[in-house]
């Protein structure tokens, strides 16, 4: 295995026009895509995305094991060291064989692909969804809005959620874990303000 592998599959990667038209021209206005697995170092997997056993731990020691599938992404994931130049990219596939990165196929097919009013707007695909396995909750996180966002030069994060139907039920509707009470989300929400992060005036 090398150090960085490009992707999980034993497909070659090309953005060429032939492979694109292919890819625009085939599903009858449907874009395939091959799963895009994404790791994290910081969560454990909750196996229930029906991998073979093996193929949880795919990457190098410290790479984290498979625990999101991401859905329709223009994003190519930032792990760290080690992440590869596809990770949390979804991967058009190429009748012909192969696979073509979706923030190429956009940046080529422009609104042909996403449809002008996005594409005025933002200039790409701006959102995205993520099927969730984790075993526990995350850690205590916040996505900013994108007003909050804005404050220091950032968009905010276009995601959507997906969750099996088999995690626990204490901590999903919330997202956040059941024993996270008030107290324990203030004193989080106190330590975010003594930082230098911007923290929305609502909290």
């Amino acid at each position: 295995m090398s150090e960085v592998e490009e992707t999980l599959f034993d497909l070659p990667v090309t953005s060429s026009r032939a492979a694109i038209d292919r890819v625009m021209n085939n599903g009858g206005g449907v874009i395939r895509f091959a799963p895009a697995w994404v790791p994290r170092a910081f969560c454990t997997p909750g196996r229930r995305l029906r991998l073979h056993p093996d193929d949880y731990y795919p990457f190098a020691k410290g790479r984290g094991g498979i625990d999101e599938r991401w859905l329709g992404s223009s994003i190519r994931a930032d792990n760290g060291p080690g992440t590869g130049p596809y990770e949390g990219l979804s991967l058009a596939v190429d009748p012909d064989g192969g696979l073509v990165p979706f923030d190429e196929l956009v940046a080529e097919e422009k609104a042909g692909i996403v449809g002008a009013r996005l594409w005025d707007r933002y200039q790409k695909w701006s959102a995205y969804s993520k099927f969730y396995d984790n075993l526990l909750p995350l850690p205590f996180h916040m996505h900013p809005m994108d007003q909050h966002a804005a404050l220091v030069g950032k968009a905010g994060k276009p995601e959507a959620y997906y969750y099996a139907l088999t995690c626990p039920t204490d901590w999903l509707p919330r997202g956040i874990e059941g024993r996270a009470c008030s107290g324990r989300l203030r004193s989080c929400r106190d330590r975010i303000r003594r930082s230098s992060a911007p923290v929305p005036s609502h909290w």
